[in-house]
């Protein structure tokens, strides 16, 4: 399942999986040679799966998450037995992609995105994850829905919108609730807690800006970081010798440092 912009090729996915493919293999090596076992723990609700409130209410429920925003999605992920990989995919037409093999789920993210849409990505491969063992032609709107009712969620955003919403104030909400001003004013609109009219103004307001291209640096929070798979490598090092893991590497063809490079690690 990708996260794609327009316009990419079908090469370009293939590469991306054949990445996906090579990393996750490799991993898999370790986790079997560290005896590791690492399978999601939120389980999928097969009556959730045109529901993406309701499903997103429910990871919440199985994930103990607390009311307000979410500050650490990728460590919330990763305790729910999700491994996340943030790494940079050579190009920014793929925000992400999820690869899955029974209970076990890899998710990639673009460390080229700016931290807000990785987090969102993020969501919204968890939101696939949840809901859809089988495609279908709505599941991307279904994904992105999780993601926002996940990170934004409408009794609370609710209450946080007012009717004089502008500009400063979608920049506060970004600030709190570690999702982006258009992520909000979208999620603001189609729950109907703005008027259309005000809703436009505020879409054109960003344009004008320039804020749906790059939203202000100054309100950038810091990327979030993937910890499991950096701790399965340590423990490897500790307890094998490091030319088996070499020895991975040289069947796919791949140096080591292209290999921390996939992996996010440089």
């Amino acid at each position: 399942m990708f996260r794609k912009g327009a316009g990419i090729s079908k090469i370009e996915i293939t590469s991306v999986i054949s990445f996906g493919n090579i990393v996750t293999n490799i991993l898999e090596e370790l986790k079997y040679r560290l005896g590791e076992c690492i399978n999601r723990k939120t389980p999928t609700p097969v009556n959730l799966e045109d529901k993406p409130k309701e499903a997103a209410i429910f990871f919440r429920d199985q994930a103990n998450i607390a009311k307000g925003p979410i500050d650490n999605l990728t460590k919330i992920a990763e305790e729910q037995g999700f491994i996340v990989v943030n790494t940079n995919f050579g190009n920014e037409s793929i925000d992400g992609f999820t690869m899955s093999d029974k209970n076990i789920s890899y998710i990639f993210i673009n460390s080229l995105k700016s931290s807000d849409r990785q987090r969102f990505t993020l969501a919204h491969e968890i939101g696939h994850n949840i809901m859809h063992e089988k495609p279908n032609s709505n599941m991307e709107k279904e994904a992105n829905d999780f993601a926002s009712e996940l990170l934004l969620p409408s009794e609370e955003l609710k209450s946080e919108i007012g009717v004089d919403l502008n500009l400063y104030r979608l920049a506060e909400l970004k600030q709190k609730w570690k999702v982006s001003m258009a992520a909000i004013l979208m999620a603001a609109g189609s729950r109907g807690y703005i008027e259309k009219n005000k809703s436009d103004y505020l879409w054109k307001e960003l344009s004008a800006r320039g804020f749906r291209r790059k939203e202000p640096s100054s309100l950038d929070f810091s990327v979030e970081k993937p910890s499991v798979v950096a701790s399965l490598i340590e423990k490897f090092n500790k307890n094998f010798q490091k030319n088996i893991l070499e020895d991975s590497f040289e069947v796919f063809g791949i140096e080591k440092n292209e290999f921390n490079r996939m992996l996010g690690m440089n």
